[in-house]
C-alpha cells in the first residue's frame, strides 16, 4: 500500500470537499506531489491523512474525474479529530524526517500532500484499526537524559555532556537530520518566544531522566529549538539596492475573497484598491502609494491578513486595472511581480505590533530603512528563512572601469597590435562589470527560451500550462508577453487571434476559419471563447522535445540560472545593416519561422530585428520598461529618470563587437550612427527618440544604459575602414603589448620577456607600434616544441605580413638563425635588355629556415647577439 499525508483546499469550498471526501484541484499541479504518478488507483490501495481544520480522517484515494480537476475518494471508518497534528507527527510507524515534523504543523505553499515513508511491519489492518491510534505506545517520546544512555528507541533522546546537549540518533529517522543539530542553550532572550519557552521547559527539567509526550513538548517545538537557527533557519540573503523598497502587502480575507485570491496568486499578481486610506497623519492613501510610488524592482512580503505569511515577492510590472472583476467595487488596482522566497510557516503573526506587520490593520505600506533589521528578526527570519541587507552605497554614478582602471565611457574600442588579449579584455570586463546574474528559480529568464520557437508552439505550452484561457489571460502569460516584447509585431490581439484560428482542429464548429494553414492543429475554442488543448495527452505524445524543455525550464536541476546582461558578436566583412538593425528576411520551414507560423509552400519575408535592435531592447527592458516601444511613448522626463538609475544600479546592457575595424562600420550603423552618441541617447540631455526605421516604420532610439564596446586590431589592414565619422563617436583606449604577463617564464633556458621585448624594439624601428608582437601569444606555451608552434604559426607568418615578404627585414628581427641569406650569381639572356641587370644578377636573396633546424640556441640568439 501507498501512505500519504494532505491537507484539504481551502481555496475550493472547503468544507464540501472535507464533507464529501474530495480534494479540487487540476491533476498534475504541485498540490498533488507524487499523487500525480498515479492514473488509476486499482492496483494497490492509497491511502490519505486528511487535515481539515481541527479534524483528521483517514481517506481511501478512488479515481479522478473526468475533467481531471478532482480527486475523490472514499472514507475509512478511523476519524482522528482527537490526535492534534502534534501526536501524528509522533506516531512511531512513520519514518521521521523534516516533512513529517513541519508539514503535518503547518501549510507548505502550494502543496497539499506528500509521501509517508512507513514501517514494513505497519499493516492495512493496523491502519484501519482505530485502536491502534488510541495506543499511546505507538508513538514517540522525548527523553532528558544526564548523560547517552545505552538503549536503542525510536524516541528522541536527548543527554548532557560537558554542560552542553547532545542528540542521540533514534532508529527509524533520517539521519541527514542529525547535521542540522545544535544546542541553543545560550541563545535564550535572542528568538521568537515559544523557542525560549521550549528551552526553559528543557533546562528547569529535574530531575533527569525526564519524558515528555506530545501534549507537554511536542516535535515541532524541538525542531525549532534545536534544528534550527534561533532566530529562523536563514538560507538566504536579499540585497536591497540604494534605491529599492521593501513594502508590506496584505491582501485580506474580508476584502479580497479566496477564489479572488487564488486567482490573483496564480498570474502572479498583487492588488490594492487605489482609495485604501493613509496611515496616521498621512495625506497619501495606501492606493496612491500602491500607484505612483512603488516602483518596477521594489520587493514585498505578501499575506493574507493576520491570517497566514504567503511569500516574498519582487515587482517587475506597472500598476493597471485590476483584471479580476468579482473584486466588488471599481477602482482596484494590481502589479505583476516574480516570487523570490516562499513562507516558511503560513501562520499566523503573533510578534510585536508595527505599521508593516501583519496584525497591524495596513494594507500596503513601506518598511522604513530603519526597520530592516527589525522586521528580520520579527518576519523575515522566521518566517521566510531569509535576511534583507540594504546597500547603502549603491552603485558610483560616474562611468564604469575598464580592466585597466580607467574610465569606460558608452562607446568604446580597444585597439592594439595582434596578441595583445583585447578579446581577453572584454571576458573580464564581463566579470568587472558583474554581466552574468543569478536568477533563481522564481526569477526564470523567459527571453532564452522563447527565442526561436514559433507563436504557435509558445501558445500551445501556455495553454498545457494554463489549463484553459481566454485571449485576454493568453496575453498575460510570461511566454506570450516576452515573445511579443521581443518580436516586430504591431497587433498583439491580432496575431493571437491568427495563431489560435490558423492551429484549431477542424471538428472545433466555434472558429468559422475555414483555410487553416497551420501545420500543426492542436487548439480547441469553447462556445464561451475559451481556449484549450483539444487533446493534452496526445499533445504531449506528439512534441515530447518542446514539453520536455519546457519542464527543464521551469524546474532548472541548479536552482538557478544565468541571466548575461551582453551579447557578444564577432564582425566581418558581409555584416550588414539588415543584419545589426532591421531587416527584410525570408521565412524559412515553420520550425524555423519566428514570428509567423503559417506552414506554405510559397517564399514569404518579415521584418527581422538585428542584434543591435536586440540589444536595445534588453537595456530598455534592464531599465525597467517592457520593451523599446513602452520606453519611447514614455515622457522623456521618466526616461531620464529610468536611465540614470539603471546606470547607478549597474543595470546596464553591453553589445560587445570584436574586430570591429572589419565591417563597413558607417553602413551597419547607417544613419543611425548618430543616436549613439552620448548626449543624443534616450534620457541624455539632447536625446534623440523619434527617428523612424525604413522597414518597419517604428519609432526607434538608443538607450542610455547600453554600452558598445569594440576591439580593433592596428595591424589589421582593414583598418582603413574605419572613417572620421565613426572615430569622432567612440573614445579609443591603446592596449599595447608587455612583458608583464611573461616576465618570470622560462622554457629552459630561454627566457620569454628579454626575447619578447627585443623583437618589438626592432619591429618598432623599422615599423610602427601598431605592428608589435602581443605578449598572449607565449602565455600558454611550456615547451621548446610549443615556442617552436608559435613562432611557425603565428609570429613568422605575422611578419611576413608586416614586411610583405620582405624576409630581409625579417631576418633584422630575428637574425640569422631563422633567416639565411644567399649571394646570387644569375647569368640572365645576354640578348635581353633590362635596367641594373648586372646588379639583379649578383644581388642577396632571404629565406626562411625551417621549424626543425631551430634549436634552444636559435631562440637565445634573438636577444643575445
Amino acid at each position: 500500500m501507498f501512505l500519504f499525508f494532505g491537507r484539504i483546499n481551502v481555496n475550493q469550498n472547503p468544507g464540501d470537499q472535507f464533507q464529501n471526501a474530495y480534494f479540487q484541484a487540476q491533476k498534475g499541479t504541485s498540490y498533488f506531489a507524487e499523487l500525480n504518478q498515479f492514473e488509476s488507483f486499482n492496483r494497490e490501495p492509497v491511502y490519505v491523512f486528511m487535515i481539515a481544520g481541527n479534524s483528521v480522517e483517514l481517506w481511501k484515494a478512488d479515481h479522478w474525474s473526468e475533467d481531471e480537476q478532482n480527486l475523490f475518494f472514499q472514507k475509512t471508518n478511523v476519524s482522528l479529530d482527537n490526535m492534534n497534528r502534534a501526536w501524528f507527527a509522533a506516531f512511531k510507524f512513520f519514518f521521521l524526517d523534516a516533512d513529517l515534523i513541519v508539514f503535518t504543523t503547518r501549510r507548505p505553499y502550494k502543496k497539499a500532500f506528500f509521501k509517508l515513508n512507513f514501517d514494513e511491519f505497519f499493516t492495512e489492518d493496523m491502519l484501519l484499526n482505530p485502536a491502534t491510534y488510541a495506543d499511546s505506545n505507538n508513538y514517540r517520546s522525548i527523553e532528558l537524559h544526564a548523560s547517552m544512555p545505552d538503549i536503542a528507541s525510536r524516541n528522541l533522546i536527548f543527554y548532557k555532556k560537558s554542560a552542553k546537549w547532545h542528540f542521540k540518533l533514534p532508529d527509524f529517522f533520517d539521519g541527514s537530520l542529525l547535521n542540522d543539530f545544535r544546542d541553543n542553550t545560550d541563545n535564550i532572550g535572542k528568538g521568537r518566544s515559544n523557542k525560549d519557552n521550549t528551552l526553559r521547559l528543557i533546562n528547569d527539567a529535574n530531575p533527569l531522566p525526564a519524558v515528555y509526550d506530545a501534549d507537554s513538548l511536542t516535535l515541532m517545538n524541538v525542531y525549532d529549538v534545536f534544528f534550527c537557527d534561533y532566530n529562523g533557519n536563514v538560507e538566504d540573503e536579499i540585497l536591497l539596492k540604494q534605491q529599492e523598497c521593501f513594502y508590506k502587502v496584505s491582501m485580506s480575507a474580508k476584502d479580497i475573497s479566496e477564489d479572488a485570491f487564488n486567482y490573483l496568486i496564480e498570474r502572479n499578481l498583487i492588488a490594492v484598491h487605489k482609495d485604501t486610506k493613509g496611515k496616521g497623519t498621512s495625506y497619501e492613501t495606501q492606493g496612491d502609494t500602491f500607484v505612483n510610488k512603488m516602483k518596477v524592482g521594489d520587493y514585498f512580503y505578501l499575506s493574507r491578513g493576520n491570517q497566514r505569511f504567503v511569500l516574498i515577492g519582487k515587482v517587475v510590472g506597472n500598476a493597471e486595472p485590476c483584471e479580476f472583476e468579482d473584486l466588488g467595487e471599481e477602482g482596484w488596482m494590481q502589479r505583476k511581480f516574480v516570487s523570490v522566497k516562499l513562507a516558511f510557516a503560513e501562520e499566523k503573526y503573533e510578534g510585536e505590533n508595527k505599521w508593516w506587520t501583519p496584525n497591524n490593520n495596513s494594507t500596503f505600506i513601506v518598511i522604513p530603512d530603519a526597520d530592516i533589521q527589525l522586521a528580520n528578526s520579527l518576519i523575515f527570519a522566521p518566517y521566510f528563512s531569509v535576511v534583507v541587507k540594504k546597500n547603502q552605497t549603491g552603485y558610483p554614478s560616474q562611468p564604469l572601469q575598464s580592466f585597466n582602471g580607467s574610465s569606460m565611457h558608452l562607446n568604446t574600442i580597444l585597439f592594439g597590435p595582434p596578441g595583445t588579449g583585447k578579446t581577453y579584455a572584454l571576458q573580464q570586463l564581463i566579470k568587472d562589470w558583474d554581466l552574468i546574474e543569478k536568477a533563481d528559480l522564481y526569477s526564470l529568464n523567459y527571453d532564452s527560451f522563447v527565442d526561436g520557437y514559433a507563436w504557435w508552439e509558445l501558445v500551445a505550452i501556455a495553454l498545457l500550462d494554463l489549463k484553459q484561457a481566454t485571449v485576454p489571460q493568453l496575453k498575460e502569460h510570461p511566454l506570450i508577453k516576452t515573445k511579443f516584447n521581443n518580436s516586430a509585431i504591431k497587433s498583439f490581439n491580432a496575431r493571437l487571434w491568427s495563431t489560435l484560428q490558423n492551429h484549431t482542429v477542424r471538428h472545433c464548429e466555434n472558429v468559422q476559419l475555414q483555410d487553416r494553414l497551420g501545420g500543426s492543429l492542436i487548439f480547441f475554442k469553447e462556445k464561451n471563447s475559451i481556449w484549450r488543448l483539444d487533446n493534452e495527452s496526445e499533445f504531449k505524445a506528439s512534441f515530447p522535445e518542446l514539453v520536455e524543455e519546457w519542464d527543464r525550464f521551469r524546474n532548472p536541476s541548479n536552482k538557478s540560472q544565468e541571466v548575461k546582461k551582453y551579447i557578444f558578436a564577432t564582425c566581418h566583412q558581409s555584416l550588414s545593416y539588415e543584419d545589426f538593425i532591421e531587416g527584410i528576411k525570408p521565412i524559412l520551414t515553420e520550425r524555423d519561422t519566428i514570428d509567423s507560423e503559417l506552414s506554405i509552400t510559397s517564399v514569404q519575408y518579415e521584418i527581422r530585428k538585428g542584434l543591435f535592435y536586440k540589444a536595445c531592447n534588453k537595456a530598455c527592458q534592464l531599465a525597467g520598461y517592457a520593451n523599446l516601444d513602452e520606453c519611447l511613448q514614455d515622457t522623456k522626463a521618466n526616461r531620464v529618470k529610468r536611465f540614470n538609475t539603471a546606470v547607478k544600479e549597474n543595470n546596464i546592457m553591453v553589445l560587445f563587437l570584436d574586430e570591429i575595424n572589419r565591417c563597413n562600420v558607417s553602413a551597419v550603423f547607417g544613419e543611425l550612427i548618430t543616436l549613439i552618441e552620448n548626449d543624443k541617447r534616450l534620457g541624455a540631455k539632447n536625446e534623440i527618440a523619434d527617428v523612424v526605421l525604413p522597414y518597419s516604420q517604428k519609432l526607434f532610439g538608443v538607450p542610455g544604459n547600453l554600452y558598445i564596446i569594440g576591439t580593433m586590431n592596428t595591424a589589421d589592414r582593414s583598418i582603413e575602414a574605419l572613417d572620421t565619422a565613426l572615430r569622432r563617436r567612440f573614445s579609443f583606449e591603446s592596449i599595447q603589448p608587455t612583458i608583464e604577463p611573461i616576465k618570470e617564464k622560462q622554457i629552459g633556458d630561454i627566457y620569454l620577456s628579454q626575447m619578447l621585448a627585443k623583437i618589438n624594439e626592432r619591429v618598432l624601428a623599422l615599423l610602427s607600434s601598431d605592428h608589435l608582437i602581443g605578449h598572449s601569444y607565449f602565455i600558454d606555451i611550456s615547451t621548446e616544441d610549443d615556442l617552436k608552434a608559435v613562432f611557425k604559426n603565428k609570429i613568422i607568418p605575422l611578419l611576413q605580413e608586416y614586411f610583405y615578404n620582405d624576409y630581409g627585414k625579417i631576418g633584422l628581427v630575428l637574425g640569422n638563425a631563422f633567416v639565411e641569406s644567399k649571394r646570387n650569381s644569375v647569368q640572365f639572356p645576354k640578348n635581353f635588355e633590362y635596367e641594373d641587370k648586372e646588379e639583379l644578377a649578383e644581388g642577396i636573396s632571404y629565406t626562411i629556415i625551417t621549424a626543425d633546424r631551430w634549436t634552444t640556441e636559435s631562440f637565445k640568439s634573438i636577444y643575445i647577439d
